[in-house]
């Protein structure tokens, strides 16, 4: 088996691991990563989640199942979803329902190239990306799902579901999460066709699902507290 049987491939389903290559290479990091002994495979989740800034002793391969950004709503971001796909999807009171004062709105279908918009808005574009965290959810060899966020950019962010990363000796990891420098995580690219397939709706109704999720749980805090009273 190769890299290049790994990169596409689901690694839960990798038995044979007894795997060689040239030493210092990409693919003996790869291999080495795979036959590492999985995180926390032995543990079950209520111990994972006791488990505070543990510095990670291994390199560990792992695939991506999902890429969530915690820096913007997730409605907002089912919102963009659907209008890329279709604009006529796009809410007509994105406006209206902001925090913008109240004033009359211009639609701009021209660009001075000469008058700096085009940097100004290149700025404003690295400035949020610069700002922007992810929440990855992986999936260990063994199949256990862990979650990674980053704590400097990544610039990976739009890969493909099933992409493999190797989390590096010596990041931290804290209740679950692991926390990513960008020294701490290798990534490898490839992705698992199956898993891409209508991409796109299985993330918004992931992101979805997950709204609902945090609704139900803020109405719950909500009549705890009005209880309580």
């Amino acid at each position: 088996m190769s890299l290049a049987d790994i990169l596409p491939n689901d690694i839960t389903k990798i038995s044979y691991v007894g795997l060689t290559a040239a030493r210092g290479t990409r693919e003996e990091t790869v291999f080495n990563a795979l036959k590492n002994e999985p995180w926390l495979d032995s543990i079950d989740a209520t111990e994972i989640l006791d488990r505070k800034m543990v510095i990670v002793d291994r390199d560990m391969l792992f695939q991506v199942m999902m890429i969530e950004n915690v820096s913007k709503s997730k409605l907002s971001q089912v919102d963009d979803m659907k209008t890329n796909l279709d604009p006529k999807n796009q809410r007509v009171d994105r406006l209206k329902t902001s925090n913008i004062p109240s004033k009359s709105y211009k639609v701009i279908n021209e660009v001075n190239i000469d008058d700096g918009q085009d940097a100004n808005t290149d700025m404003t574009n690295n400035f949020a990306a610069q700002k922007t965290v992810y929440k990855l959810a992986i999936q260990s060899r063994s199949g256990k799902i862990f979650f990674a966020i980053n704590l400097k950019p990544i610039n990976w962010a739009s890969s493909a579901l099933g992409a493999k990363i190797i989390i590096r000796k010596g990041a931290i990891f804290n209740r679950g999460m692991f926390l990513l420098n960008e020294n701490d995580v290798m990534f490898l690219g490839g992705m698992i066709r199956s898993w891409n397939e209508d991409k796109d709706f299985k993330v918004m109704d992931y992101l979805e699902n997950k709204a609902k999720e945090e609704n139900d749980q803020m109405i719950a805090l909500k009549e705890s507290r009005k209880r309580k009273r």
